[in-house]
C-alpha cells in the first residue's frame, strides 16, 4: 500500500467517529452498523500497516486523534451518562448515591435533581449499579460543573483520555519488557469498539483496564504491594477484577497470594471508609442481586436454559437460573484457575492468557454481555496469540440493531449468528495453538 493512503485510512477514520460521536443515533441501525464496519475494516487494514516500524509514531498519533474527536460530545450510543451525573449531584448535595433510588430523589426538589434530569434515566427505581471509584468520579464532575450537563461529560471523558494514555503507555512497557512485537499495541489502540464504548460512551471498563494493567506492572516488576493497591482500585472502578484473584496462586505462589489477596482487602475496604454508611452494603448487595436476577442482553448459555424454561415452565426463569448460572461459572473459573497447564503455568505472560479465559468463561455463563464488558479482553489479547475477541468486538456490536425509536427489542438470531462464529474461531485458534505446540515439542 502506498505510504499515502495510511492518511487516507487515518483521515476517513476521524471523519467516521466525529459522525458516529455527534450525528448518529443508536435508534439509527442501519446507519450506526454500515459506519462502523467500514471503520472496522480500516482497522484490520491499519492493523497491517502498523507492524511496519516506520509508521508507528504514526498510528500512535492516530490512535489519540480518534479518541480527542469525541471530547466535547455527549454519549449518543449509550444513555448510562445521566445516571452518572444524577449520582454525582446526588453525592454533591450530601446525599448517599447507594441510600435511595431517583424516584425518591426527584421529589425533594434539590437542585440539578429535577425531572428534566430524572426523565431520561434509564434505571429510575434502582440503586446505582457503580462502584466507589466511579462515583469518586461522577461527585468530581458535580462539583466541576454542577449545573452543565455538558460540563459534567467533558469532565469524565477528561479522565477517561488521561487513563488511556496511561494503558497505552503500559501496554507499549509491558509488550517491551515480554519481548511482544511493539506492533501489539495497535490491537488495543486502534479498535473501533474500544474508541466508541470507552471515550466515545464513558464506560468505566476503561479505568478497570488500566488499574489492571498497573497492577501487572507492578507484578512484573516484583513489587507486589503496589501491584494488590492497583488492582485494588481496578475493584473499586467495577466489581468484576475480582474474579481474576484465584488465578494469581499459581505465578505468585500461595505466600505471595495471600498476601496480594490481604493487600486488595485492606485497599477495598479503605476506599470504602469515606462511604461506609448502613446503605452501603445494602445498596452493593441489591445492585448484585438485580444483575443476576433481572437484568438480560445478548447473553449465550442463559438463552439457551431461558428457553428451556419457557418450554418446561412457561415462564421466565432468571430469577432462579441467573445465580446458578453465575455460580457454575464461578466452579469453572476456580478450575482454569488453578489448572496446571503444561508450558507458562507459574509465568506472568501465562496469567495473562487465564484472566482472558478466567473473563471468556463469565461471560458465557453471564446474563448480561454489553458491547463494552469484553473490552478488558481487548486489551488482554495483545499479549497472547489469540483474536477471536477481536472477531467479537465486531459482532457484538451487532447488538445495537435492537434498538429503535419505539424502544429495544432485541434480535436473537443475530445473537445466536454471534456466538456461533465467536465459537468457531475460538476453537479453531485453540486447535491452531495446540497443533503447533505439539509440533515444537515433537521438534
Amino acid at each position: 500500500m502506498p505510504s499515502h493512503k495510511k492518511y487516507w485510512i487515518a483521515g476517513l477514520s476521524v471523519g467516521l467517529y466525529i459522525f458516529i460521536g455527534y450525528f448518529v443515533q443508536r435508534s439509527e441501525s442501519v446507519v450506526l452498523i454500515l459506519s462502523y464496519t467500514v471503520l472496522f475494516l480500516f482497522y484490520i487494514v491499519s492493523l497491517k500497516e502498523s507492524k511496519k516500524n516506520s509508521d508507528y509514531l504514526f498510528w500512535i498519533i492516530a490512535a489519540f486523534a480518534f479518541r480527542f474527536c469525541f471530547l466535547f460530545s455527549e454519549p449518543q450510543l449509550s444513555d448510562d451518562y445521566f445516571r452518572y451525573i444524577w449520582d454525582g449531584r446526588m453525592w454533591a448535595n450530601g446525599l448517599n448515591a447507594f441510600s435511595k433510588i431517583p424516584s425518591e430523589v426527584v421529589t425533594m426538589g434539590i437542585p440539578g435533581l429535577d425531572q428534566d434530569l430524572f426523565s431520561s434515566l434509564n434505571s429510575k427505581d434502582y440503586i446505582t449499579v457503580y462502584p466507589i471509584l466511579a462515583q469518586s468520579v461522577f461527585w468530581l464532575a458535580a462539583i466541576i460543573s454542577p449545573d452543565s450537563l455538558l460540563g459534567s461529560v467533558v469532565i469524565i471523558r477528561g479522565l477517561v483520555l488521561l487513563a488511556e494514555v496511561g494503558s497505552l503507555f503500559l501496554i507499549q512497557s509491558l509488550l517491551q519488557s515480554f519481548n511482544i512485537k511493539k506492533s501489539n499495541i495497535f490491537i488495543y489502540a486502534l479498535n473501533p469498539l474500544v474508541v466508541l464504548e470507552l471515550v466515545g460512551n464513558l464506560h468505566f471498563e476503561v479505568f478497570v483496564i488500566f488499574f489492571l494493567l498497573l497492577s501487572i506492572y507492578f507484578i512484573n516488576r516484583m513489587k507486589l504491594t503496589t501491584a494488590a493497591v492497583s488492582f485494588g482500585v481496578a475493584v473499586a472502578a467495577k466489581l468484576l477484577p475480582l474474579i481474576l484473584l484465584p488465578s494469581l496462586l499459581q505465578p505468585l505462589g500461595w505466600k505471595g497470594a495471600i498476601r496480594f489477596y490481604v493487600t486488595v482487602s485492606i485497599t477495598v475496604a479503605t476506599l470504602l471508609v469515606g462511604m461506609l454508611y448502613g446503605e452501603l452494603v445494602e445498596g452493593i448487595t441489591s445492585s448484585i442481586q438485580l444483575y443476576f436476577q433481572k437484568f438480560e442482553f445478548n447473553a449465550s448459555v442463559y438463552y439457551l436454559v431461558r428457553e428451556y424454561g419457557f418450554y418446561t415452565k412457561g415462564f421466565n426463569i432468571i430469577q432462579t437460573t441467573g445465580w446458578k448460572l453465575g455460580l457454575a461459572g464461578g466452579l469453572l473459573i476456580l478450575v482454569v484457575s488453578f489448572w496446571k497447564k503444561r508450558n507458562d503455568s507459574n509465568t506472568l505472560i501465562g496469567w495473562l492468557q487465564t484472566m482472558l479465559w478466567v473473563y471468556g468463561i463469565y461471560f458465557l455463563f453471564a446474563t448480561t454481555v454489553h458491547p463494552w464488558y469484553i473490552i478488558p479482553m481487548v486489551a488482554l489479547c495483545v499479549f497472547t496469540s489469540y483474536r477471536f475477541i477481536l472477531l467479537w468486538s465486531y459482532l457484538i456490536f451487532l447488538t445495537y440493531t435492537g434498538y429503535s425509536e419505539s424502544g429495544f427489542h432485541e434480535n436473537l438470531w443475530i445473537v445466536a449468528f454471534e456466538y456461533v462464529v465467536v465459537t468457531g474461531f475460538l476453537v479453531y485458534e485453540i486447535w491452531r495453538n495446540e497443533s503447533r505446540k505439539i509440533y515444537l515439542s515433537e521438534n
